[in-house]
């Protein structure tokens, strides 16, 4: 005997859908594929990085860190005057120190 407005036979426990699986990162490589067996990789394009990234200056390797404390004041107006000059603080920071060091001999 079924319940009124239901399609289930009365004392049946409703089972909850199914899920779908849920398919994780990228697809797999064409080589891996079943159907690319015997065939050459066709070659991967990766959209919007055709362009090759822009050519800078070759920069001195920095590999050591200069840590120290400043006011918020003073770091806001370096980092404004850094930006004024179209460089890095870091770049900035050399620039003076070259500028200071020229200006006091040893």
């Amino acid at each position: 005997m079924q319940a009124p407005g239901n399609s289930r036979p009365a004392g049946e426990v409703a089972k909850p859908p199914q899920r779908r699986a849920v398919r994780k990162g990228a697809p797999p490589l064409q080589d891996d594929t079943l159907g690319a067996l015997g065939k050459e990789p066709a070659p991967r394009v990766r959209k919007g990085k055709d362009k090759e990234p822009p050519v800078k200056a070759p920069a001195k390797e920095r590999t050591e860190p200069l840590n120290f404390r400043v006011t918020p004041d003073f770091r806001r107006a370096f980092k404004r005057a850094a930006a004024a000059q179209d460089c890095k603080k870091v770049e900035l920071l050399e620039r003076i120190f070259a500028e200071w060091s020229a200006r006091n001999p040893a």
